[in-house]
Parts: structure tokens; sequence; C-alpha cells
């Protein structure tokens, strides 16, 4: 693994957790039998939709709930079910985000969680 350091000499964290999830994506890929063409086309997708989901969510906070759910919903068939799902999913979200307010990024790295469920 690759050990990116910003100008302090320190850790790029950031770096390691992205590089991370994709390398385990490419693995699972390959354990599924795709080639080398296949995980590419696969992987530049993936990358190019996770960019396109950080985008559309970076001021997820400001959203009112029905845009959070339309933004969900893109992600997915337009159908009644999925508009339940992205119900609940956006409701996780929002939990989610008012969990990892008070985690550093160094305390998920060790998995040292210390924390109240805050509502």
């Amino acid at each position: 693994m690759i050990v990116l350091k910003n100008k302090e000499g320190k850790k790029n964290n950031q770096q390691d957790i992205f590089d991370f999830f994709f390398n385990q994506i490419e693995l699972n890929c390959r354990e599924l039998g795709y080639g080398d063409v296949t995980v590419n086309k696969k992987m530049k997708a993936l990358i190019k939709l996770f960019y396109e989901i950080l985008i559309q969510c970076e001021n997820w906070k400001k959203l009112q709930i029905n845009n959070k759910n339309n933004l969900l919903l893109n992600f997915f068939s337009n159908n009644y079910d999925n508009k339940i799902l992205t119900s609940k999913l956006a409701n996780y979200f929002d939990k989610f985000s008012l969990f990892i307010e008070d985690i550093s990024l160094n305390s998920i790295i060790k998995g040292v969680f210390n924390f109240v469920y805050k509502e």
C-alpha cells in the first residue's frame, strides 16, 4: 500500500480510506471472475458515480427533506417502493451525519468510538 504524506509529512488518511475502499471493490470484482478490461470499466463507472454523489451531497444538511429524497431517487428506479426506501435512507443519512460530527477521522481509522446517540 502506498502511504501518501502531505507537506508536513503526515499521512493523508482521507486518501488512504479512498484507496482502501476502491481497492476492496476491485478485489471483489476480480473474485467474481471479471477480467482486466471489465474491472477497469466498472471501476471507472463506480468512481465517476462516487464523485457525482459527493458533489450532489456536499450541501446535504442544507437541503429540505423532499430535496434529499429526490436526490436519492436519482440513484434508484423511480417507483413507489423506492420512494419509501429513499425516505428511510435520507433519515438514516441525517442520523449518521449527527453521529459522525463529534468523531475524529483518526478515531474512525483506529476503530475507537466514544459517542452519545443524539436524536
